[in-house]
C-alpha cells in the first residue's frame, strides 16, 4: 500500500455502495438502522482473503483479477464533480501521541489533492485540555470547529448535548470509507451510540484499534512444557513459576535478547499512577467476571438491572487478590514516576527479561533505543493470545461469584482440565475516532466527513502493522489492516509469518460479542480517576510489603470504590443510567402490559372493605354507648368480647391494603414486604375474632358437663379464659407465619409471558404476583389447614352444646359465623389455587379482596345484628309498659311491670325481654358497668327455667288461695259474731257494720285484701315479678 492521491485495491469493487463482504473466519456483519448487510465468503485465501464485490456479481464467476486497476477517487466524485466553492475545515485534535506528524502529513496530501479544501488543525494537551475543550464546544453549541479527533470513550458527552451529526447516510453511501471494511465490533458497537431519538446513529468513524492483549515468552513455555495462561489464576501461577527463574531445563543460564544473563521476572506490568494505567488493569480483571451476557449487557453496571449500581462487590475483591498476587513479580520500577505510562515495561518485555505481560495491541511497537537484533528476537519468541477468563462469574442475581455454566456464561469456552472459561476481551480507552460537528453547516459536514472517512480508509498508510523504523499512533481495526497480504512486499523480512498470524489472529477477537466496550456515559473519567485513586495505592503497598493483605481490608477497598462511584452517578442525575444503557444499544423501546391491578379496581377493593370497617367502627360506637348506658343486651354479651371481636374483624379488612401492593407504584422491596405482611395481618385478624367466639363455645361446653355447676347458671367468659385459648391459638399462627417468613418468604416476582419485536418496538406482556418455593407454597398451605381444623373443631363443639337454650340464642348465631368462614373458605381455596398458577392478576385481587369482605361482613353481621333486634325489642317493651314506682316499692295501678290487662304469659315475657334490673327500691346503690354473661335457659340435664319458675308460681298460688280461704273464713265468723251485736238505725231495715280490712303477710309474699289482691315476690336472680288477682 503506498500513495496517498489514487489507490489499486486488489480484487475490491468501488463503484457500488453496496457490497458483499465475505470472510471465512468472521460472522455476518448486520448493520444496525437499516444499514446494508453484508456477507461474507471466501475466495482466494492467498491472495486475497477478505474480497469485497458488488452485491449484484454472480459470486461463481469472480475472481481477484477481474476488479483490478478500479480507482478510487480520494474526493469521492470525479474531477469534474468536485465543487469549485473553497471549505474550510477545522479540527480539533490531541497534541502527542504522535497525532502531529501524522495529521501534518494527511492534511499535505489531501489538500494536494483537493485544492479547494482547507483544513486548520487545533492541538490540545489530552487528557486535560483537549477535554476541556470539547465539553465547552459541545455545551456552547459552537461552530469553532467542524470536527474532532478525540478518544471514543468521550462519545457520551458529546452526544448528551446533541454535539455529533449523525454519519448513518454518509456511511451508507460514502465510497472513499468503505465502511464494511471495519470490524464488526468498530463498526457496530463502537461507532454506533442511540441518541434519545431512539435510533442507533453511528456518531464516529474510528481510526484505531484498542484491544488489550497477553504477550508471553512462547520459548520458555515451550520449553518447559506450560500452557499459555487460560485464566488469571494460571497466570498467577506462571508468574510465580518463573520469576527468578535463571536456568533452563538443561542448566544452562536464561539469557535475555541482548544475550545478558538475567534472573527472569514473572511479569512486566506498568503501573506509574500519573497513567492512570492501574485503573485499566483492574477493569480488564474485574470484567472476565462482571460480564458474560455479551457486549450489551456492560461490564461495570448491568444494563438490565433497575438502577445504575456498580457490579463490584466479590468480584472486586477478587480482582484485587490476582492483581496483588501479580505486583510481586513485577520489576523495581514499574511504579516510578520517572518512566512513562508504557515504555519501561514495553522496553523490559521486548528486550526479553519478563515471562508475560498484558497490553495494547501497540506493545509490539519498536523503541528507537532497541538494537535491531533484540528486535528481532523479541518477534521470533514472542506469542499473543487473548487475556486471560475467569472460571468465575459474577451472578448479578444472587451477588456471588459462581462457576461458570453455558447458561450463566453463553459467551464461554470450554478449556480442558478447566471447564468452562468466561473471556471478555476489553476495549480499553476504545481507541481514537474522528466526529463532526453537529452545528456547522451541511457542507461543512460532509467536507469534514470526507476528510475523516480519508482518515479512516486503507487508501493512507496508518502504519497499523508492527513498524521497525518507528512509533505508532494506531492499532489495527480494519479487515484489511489484518490480512498480512496486505502488509507490503516485505514484511516477512522484518517479522516472523507465525508472529504476523498470531498477532492478527488475536486482534480478531474483538468480534466475538462479549468485547467489553469502554464507558462512554458523561464524566466516564471521573470513574476511572477513582479507580486508579483505590487500586494503585493497595498494590504500590503490597510490593513495598506493608499492605494489610487481608480480605477485611480488600472489602473496605471496594465499599469505599463504591460509594464513590454511586457519588459520581447520583451528581449526574437519574438520566444518566439511560444514557449507559444507549451507549452499548442496550436501551429499548418497549410497549409493556404489565397487567396491573389498576387504580379503578383498586379503588373498588378499598372501597367494598372500608365500607366493613366502617360499619366494625360504628358497632364499636355503639358496644360503647350501650355499656356505659347498662344496656343489658350488650352487657349479657359481655363488652370486652365484643370489642375483641370487632378488632379482629377490622384487622382482617386492612388485609385490604398489602394485596392491593404492585410494582405500578411500589418498589419491588416494598411489594415483599406487602407479599410477607398480607398473611400476618389476616390471620392475626382471624385469631382475635376466632379466640373470642370459640371461648363462649368453650364455656358452653362446660355449662353442658356440669349442670350443677354454679357457673352453669349463666355462659360467661373471663377474661383469663379468653387470653388463655388466644395466646394458644395465636401462638400456632405465629409459629408457622414466622417459619414462613424467614425460611421462605412471599417475595414479588414479574413474569414474562410473551414477547414479540415489530420494526425494532419490543411488546412484552408480563405479570407481577407474590410467588414463593415449594416450601412456601407448603406453608401456605399448613395455615390454611390448621385454621380450617380449628373451625370444624368449633363447630363441633357447637353441634354438642345446641342442646343447651340459651338466651337471645346465642349459640345459634356463633355457629353460623363459623359456617360462613368454613364455606367461603372452602369455596375460595380451589379457586386460589387456579389463580396463582395463571396470570390473572385483576381476577387474583378480586378473590382475595372477595374473601377478606364476605368473611369479614358475614362475622359481623351474624354477631351484632341479633344483639341489634334484641336490644330493639327490649327498649320497645320498656316503653310500653312504663316504669315501676320506685319510691314506695309498690306497683302503680295501670304502669306496674306486667299490666294488669295483659294476657301475655310469664314464660314467654321471661323468653322475650332481658331481665329488667331497672327495678329496684331508689335507695339501693346503682350497680357498676359491668357484664353479668348470658342466661341458660334450659338445660338437658336439668328441669327448664321456665317450668321452674312456673311451678314456684303454682305454690305460690297454692299458699295465697290457702290464706285466702283462712281469711274468708275468719271473715266469716267475725260476721256471723257482727249479727251478734248489730244495731238498726230507726226507720230502717237494714243492719249497719264499722268496714274493716284485714290483711295477712308472709316472708314472700303480700296479699291484701279490699278491692283486690296482689302478691308480689322475686326469682333466683332478685328480679321483681308479681301476681294480681
Amino acid at each position: 500500500m503506498s500513495g496517498n492521491a489514487t489507490t489499486v485495491f486488489p480484487a475490491m469493487a468501488t463503484q457500488t455502495p453496496m457490497y458483499m463482504h465475505t470472510s471465512p473466519s468472521l460472522e455476518p456483519a448486520l448493520f444496525s438502522s437499516g444499514m446494508p448487510s453484508f456477507a461474507f465468503v471466501n475466495t482466494t485465501p492467498s491472495v486475497a482473503p477478505y474480497l469485497l464485490v458488488p452485491y449484484e456479481t454472480d459470486l461463481s464467476t469472480s475472481s481477484p483479477s477481474m476488479y483490478e486497476g478500479i480507482t478510487v477517487g480520494v474526493g469521492g466524485c470525479k474531477e469534474c464533480e468536485c465543487p469549485e466553492e473553497e471549505v474550510e475545515i477545522r479540527i480539533l485534535a490531541p497534541e502527542q501521541f504522535g497525532f502531529p506528524e501524522y495529521l501534518e502529513d494527511a492534511v499535505e496530501d489531501y489538500e494536494s489533492l483537493r485544492s479547494n479544501v482547507k483544513i486548520n488543525i487545533t492541538e490540545k494537551r489530552f487528557p486535560v485540555d483537549l477535554r476541556a475543550e470539547l465539553v465547552a464546544e459541545a455545551e456552547s453549541k459552537s461552530e469553532k470547529y467542524t470536527g474532532y479527533i478525540y478518544p471514543a470513550q468521550e462519545t457520551g458527552t458529546l452526544t448528551d448535548n446533541d454535539a455529533l451529526w449523525d454519519l448513518n447516510d454518509f456511511v451508507r453511501t460514502s465510497e472513499e470509507l468503505v465502511w464494511p471494511d471495519l470490524l464488526s465490533f468498530y463498526r457496530e458497537r463502537l461507532a454506533v451510540y442511540d441518541d434519545k431519538n431512539d435510533v442507533d446513529d453511528v456518531k464516529l468513524i474510528p481510526l484505531d484499534g484498542d484491544l488489550l492483549l497477553l504477550y508471553y515468552r512462547k520459548d520458555l513455555f515451550e520449553e518447559y512444557n506450560m500452557t499459555a495462561p487460560r485464566t488469571w489464576d494460571e497466570y498467577t501461577s506462571a508468574a510465580k513459576f518463573f520469576h527468578g527463574r535463571d536456568r533452563w531445563p538443561n542448566g544452562e543460564k536464561i539469557l535475555d535478547h541482548s544475550g545478558n544473563e538475567i534472573s527472569l521476572l514473572g511479569n512486566c506490568v506498568p503501573r506509574r499512577k500519573a497513567c492512570n494505567i492501574n485503573a485499566y488493569w483492574s477493569r480488564l480483571v474485574l470484567f472476565s467476571m462482571t460480564q458474560y451476557q455479551g457486549s450489551s449487557s456492560g461490564g461495570l453496571f448491568d444494563t438490565m438491572g433497575e438502577q445504575m449500581e456498580p457490579l463490584l462487590g466479590d468480584a472486586m475483591v477478587e480482582t484485587l487478590l490476582h492483581l496483588a498476587n501479580q505486583v510481586r513479580f513485577d520489576s523495581e520500577g514499574q511504579f516510578s514516576d520517572s518512566n512513562g505510562c508504557l515504555q519501561h515495561s514495553r522496553e523490559m518485555f521486548q528486550a526479553g527479561k519478563c515471562a508475560m505481560t498484558y497490553n495494547w495491541g501497540d506493545q509490539v511497537e519498536r523503541w528507537t533505543d532497541i538494537d535491531d537484533n533484540v528486535y528481532d528476537k523479541f518477534i521470533k519468541t514472542t506469542a499473543v493470545k487473548r487475556t486471560p477468563g475467569s472460571r468465575k462469574v459474577y451472578n448479578r442475581e444472587t451477588l456471588k461469584l459462581e462457576s461458570c455454566t453455558m447458561e450463566l456464561c453463553p459467551y464461554g469456552v470450554y478449556e480442558e482440565g478447566l471447564g468452562i472459561v468466561n473471556y471478555a476481551p476489553y476495549a480499553a480507552f476504545s481507541g481514537w475516532a474522528g466526529s463532526v460537528n453537529n452545528n456547522v453547516d451541511d457542507r461543512s459536514k460532509q467536507e469534514t466527513a470526507k476528510f475523516i472517512a480519508y482518515l479512516s480508509n486503507t487508501v493512507n498508510e496508518n502504519q497499523v502493522q508492527p513498524s521497525k523504523t518507528k512509533s505508532n499512533a494506531f492499532q489495527p481495526y480494519r479487515l484489511t489492516q489484518l490480512d498480512i497480504n496486505e502488509w507490503g512486499e516485505d514484511w516477512e523480512q522484518k517479522f516472523a509469518r507465525e508472529f504476523a498470524i498470531n498477532y492478527t489472529d488475536a486482534l480478531r477477537v474483538v468480534d466475538n460479542g462479549n468485547t467489553v466496550i469502554e464507558d462512554r456515559f458523561p464524566n466516564a473519567y471521573l470513574v476511572i480517576d477513582e479507580f486508579e485513586s483505590h487500586v494503585e495505592p493497595y498494590l504500590k503497598d503490597v510490593f513495598d510489603g506493608v499492605a494489610d493483605e487481608g480480605k477485611g481490608n480488600r472489602m473496605k477497598i471496594v465499599n469505599n470504590l463504591n460509594e464513590t462511584i454511586n457519588t459520581i452517578v447520583t451528581d449526574y442525575g437519574p438520566d444518566l443510567f439511560e444514557i449507559y444503557q444507549r451507549s452499548l444499544g442496550a436501551y429499548e423501546i418497549t410497549v409493556e402490559d404489565k397487567s396491573y391491578i389498576g387504580d379503578d379496581l383498586r379503588y373498588v377493593g378499598y372501597s367494598a372493605c372500608g365500607l366493613v370497617m366502617l360499619l366494625d367502627v360504628a358497632c364499636v360506637v355503639w358496644t360503647i354507648h350501650e355499656w356505659r348506658n347498662r344496656g343489658t343486651v350488650v352487657r349479657a354479651s359481655q363488652p370486652f368480647l365484643l370489642l375483641t371481636m370487632c378488632l379482629g374483624i377490622a384487622l382482617m379488612c386492612f388485609t385490604v391494603f398489602p394485596v392491593s401492593v404492585d410494582d405500578s407504584w411500589a418498589s419491588v422491596d416494598l411489594c415483599d414486604v406487602a407479599c410477607i405482611g398480607a398473611p400476618w395481618l389476616y390471620f392475626t385478624g382471624f385469631t382475635l375474632f376466632f379466640s373470642a367466639v370459640f371461648s363462649k363455645n368453650w364455656q358452653s361446653l362446660h355449662i353442658l358437663a356440669n349442670p350443677d355447676s354454679p357457673r352453669s347458671k349463666r355462659l360467661k367468659v373471663s377474661r383469663e379464659d379468653f387470653c388463655m385459648h388466644f395466646t394458644r391459638f395465636y401462638a400456632i399462627n405465629v409459629a408457622l407465619l414466622l417459619a414462613w417468613t424467614l425460611l421462605s418468604p412471599l417475595e414479588w416476582k414479574r413474569e414474562i409471558l410473551n414477547e414479540t419485536q415489530i420494526s425494532g418496538i419490543l411488546s412484552i406482556e408480563s405479570y407481577g404476583m407474590c410467588r414463593g418455593d415449594d416450601l412456601s407454597t407448603m406453608f401456605a398451605c399448613l395455615i390454611f389447614a390448621v385454621n380450617f381444623a380449628f373451625l370444624v373443631f368449633s363447630l363441633y363443639m357447637s353441634f354438642k352444646c345446641s342442646k343447651i337454650k340459651l338466651q337471645y340464642d346465642e349459640n345459634k348465631w356463633t355457629s353460623l359465623s363459623f359456617i360462613g368462614f368454613c364455606q367461603i373458605w372452602a369455596v375460595s381455596a380451589p379457586i386460589f389455587i387456579l389463580l396463582i398458577k395463571s396470570a390473572e392478576t385483576k381476577a387474583y385481587f378480586i378473590l382475595q379482596v372477595g374473601v377478606i369482605f364476605t368473611t369479614s361482613l358475614a362475622a359481623l353481621a351474624l354477631i351484632f345484628v341479633p344483639k341489634f333486634s334484641y336490644t330493639r325489642q327490649h327498649k320497645e317493651h320498656i316503653l310500653r309498659i312504663g316504669t315501676p314506682n320506685r319510691s314506695s316499692g309498690s306497683i302503680t295501678p295501670g304502669s306496674s311491670f306486667v299490666s294488669q290487662t295483659s294476657t301475655r304469659s310469664i314464660g314467654e315475657n321471661l323468653n322475650a325481654i332481658a331481665i329488667d334490673e331497672t327495678i329496684r327500691p331508689q335507695h339501693q346503690t346503682p350497680r357498676r358497668r359491668s357484664s353479668f354473661g348470658i342466661q341458660v335457659l334450659s338445660h338437658p340435664g336439668k328441669e327448664p327455667v321456665e317450668l321452674m319458675k312456673l311451678k314456684s308460681r303454682l305454690e305460690i298460688h297454692k299458699i295465697a288461695i290457702a290464706d285466702a280461704t283462712e281469711k274468708l273464713d275468719e271473715a266469716k265468723r267475725q260476721l256471723r259474731a257482727l249479727k251478734a251485736t248489730s244495731y238498726s238505725f230507726p226507720g230502717s231495715d237494714h243492719v249497719y257494720m264499722k268496714p274493716t280490712i284485714s290483711s295477712a303477710t308472709t316472708a314472700n309474699k303480700v296479699v291484701t285484701f279490699g278491692s283486690g289482691s296482689t302478691e308480689e315476690s322475686r326469682d333466683e336472680s332478685g328480679a321483681y315479678y308479681s301476681i294480681t288477682g
